[in-house]
Protein backbone atom coordinates (compact mmCIF):
# COMPACT_ATOMS: atom_id res chain seq x y z
CA UNK A 1 0.00 0.00 0.00
CA UNK A 2 1.28 3.49 -0.78
CA UNK A 3 0.07 7.04 -0.24
CA UNK A 4 0.93 10.10 -2.35
CA UNK A 5 0.54 13.72 -1.27
CA UNK A 6 2.02 17.19 -1.83
CA UNK A 7 3.54 18.90 1.20
CA UNK A 8 5.97 21.64 2.16
CA UNK A 9 9.16 20.26 3.64
CA UNK A 10 8.60 22.14 6.93
CA UNK A 11 5.46 20.11 7.74
CA UNK A 12 6.97 16.66 7.16
CA UNK A 13 7.53 14.27 10.03
CA UNK A 14 11.00 13.60 11.42
CA UNK A 15 12.12 10.79 9.09
CA UNK A 16 10.67 12.30 5.91
CA UNK A 17 12.07 15.72 6.83
CA UNK A 18 15.53 14.24 7.39
CA UNK A 19 15.32 12.65 3.94
CA UNK A 20 14.43 16.08 2.49
CA UNK A 21 17.32 17.78 4.29
CA UNK A 22 19.71 15.06 3.06
CA UNK A 23 18.51 15.91 -0.48
CA UNK A 24 19.39 19.57 0.10
CA UNK A 25 15.78 20.77 0.16
CA UNK A 26 14.64 23.85 2.09
CA UNK A 27 11.67 24.24 4.46
CA UNK A 28 9.61 26.17 1.88
CA UNK A 29 10.13 23.66 -0.96
CA UNK A 30 7.10 21.71 -2.16
CA UNK A 31 7.55 17.97 -2.58
CA UNK A 32 5.55 15.02 -3.75
CA UNK A 33 5.73 12.52 -0.89
CA UNK A 34 5.18 8.85 -1.67
CA UNK A 35 4.88 6.69 1.42
CA UNK A 36 5.25 2.95 0.89
CA UNK A 37 4.12 0.58 3.63
CA UNK A 38 5.17 -2.71 2.00
CA UNK A 39 7.31 -3.79 4.94
CA UNK A 40 5.05 -2.37 7.66
CA UNK A 41 7.62 0.38 8.21
CA UNK A 42 7.06 3.58 6.18
CA UNK A 43 9.54 4.30 3.39
CA UNK A 44 9.42 7.86 2.06
CA UNK A 45 10.26 8.87 -1.49
CA UNK A 46 10.40 12.62 -2.13
CA UNK A 47 10.35 14.51 -5.40
CA UNK A 48 10.82 18.28 -5.45
CA UNK A 49 8.19 20.24 -7.36
CA UNK A 50 9.74 22.80 -9.67
CA UNK A 51 7.49 25.77 -10.50
CA UNK A 52 3.71 25.58 -10.28
CA UNK A 53 2.40 22.32 -8.76
CA UNK A 54 -0.36 21.95 -11.36
CA UNK A 55 2.04 22.57 -14.29
CA UNK A 56 4.57 20.17 -12.78
CA UNK A 57 1.99 17.39 -12.46
CA UNK A 58 0.69 18.02 -15.99
CA UNK A 59 4.24 17.69 -17.35
CA UNK A 60 4.79 14.47 -15.35
CA UNK A 61 1.59 13.03 -16.83
CA UNK A 62 2.56 14.05 -20.35
CA UNK A 63 -0.25 16.59 -20.59
CA UNK A 64 1.86 19.76 -20.74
Amino acid sequence: MSDVCIRKVKVLGDRARKTAMDMGLKDEDLVIVTTDMKTGFPVYRLEKIEGSPSEYIQKKCGMG
